[in-house]
């Protein structure tokens, strides 16, 4: 069953006089369930394409289907609320609150909730301790490491048990070791919860070593979105 599909997806620029299309009628659909790497060279408009298929940016043209919801005749409200129930973004500048701690970070998206504060703080450790974060969750952002920053940025995105997550270069700057560790957590989320995971990436040679059978991959490449074998 497909969770998001996106039909004839234009999205353009203006630079000075000239008109820049960065998504050139993308047409795609992922089903629950499917990890799908998008690859392709920096420039290219793949962060711009995870903004319009989030509902963080308006494509030009065309529609953005959710669970069977358009999402792009939608106010900001109510894509905002989409996010913060069944979506998790990760970006690749993570965005962590600096005034506040690890664990503070990834309670964030939960508040306001129905959960208690105790609820909320255990669930928070416990993805914490998952991703072998649970001891760094009293340290504020300036004292991680960029792969334990980006560690708690993945918490925090997935701390809300997203249908659908967005994985914009997750593993960006992080060396072998923290890059395997954020791709086997993907995995992991994805093969446990059934949620559907998008994963950008700018690194042909990452698909190659991550990728499996049953994996959709996608190269994009002058706005124009073409699948590919594995």
């Amino acid at each position: 069953m497909a969770i998001l599909e996106a039909r004839n997806i234009v999205k353009t620029y203006k630079r000075n006089d000239e008109i820049i299309t960065v998504l050139d009628k993308v047409n795609f659909s992922i089903d629950e369930g499917d990890f799908v790497f998008i690859v392709g060279p920096r420039g290219q408009g793949k962060t711009t394409l995870v903004n319009v298929l989030s509902g963080l940016d308006k494509p030009d043209s065309g529609l953005i289907i959710f669970e069977n919801d358009t999402l792009t005749d939608k106010d900001e409200e109510y894509l905002a609320k989409i996010r913060r129930e069944k979506m998790g973004l990760i970006f690749q500048d993570v965005n962590l609150i600096p005034s506040l701690t690890a664990v503070e970070n990834v309670e964030a998206p939960l508040y306001p909730s129905e959960f208690s504060d105790k609820e909320i703080r255990e669930k928070s450790l416990q993805l914490l301790e998952k991703l072998g974060m649970k001891y760094r969750a009293e340290h504020f952002p300036t004292e991680l490491s960029d792969g334990e920053r980006r560690a708690v940025a993945i918490a925090r995105a997935l701390i809300n048990d997203p249908k659908m997550v967005f994985a914009d270069e997750p593993t960006a700057g992080l060396d072998e070791e923290w890059e395997k560790k954020v791709v086997e957590l993907l995995r992991k989320y994805n093969s446990e919860k059934r949620a559907a995971i998008i994963f950008i990436t700018a690194k042909n040679e990452l698909v190659k070593k991550f990728s499996k059978s049953g994996d959709k991959i996608f190269e994009i490449k002058n706005g124009k979105l073409v699948r590919r074998s594995g």
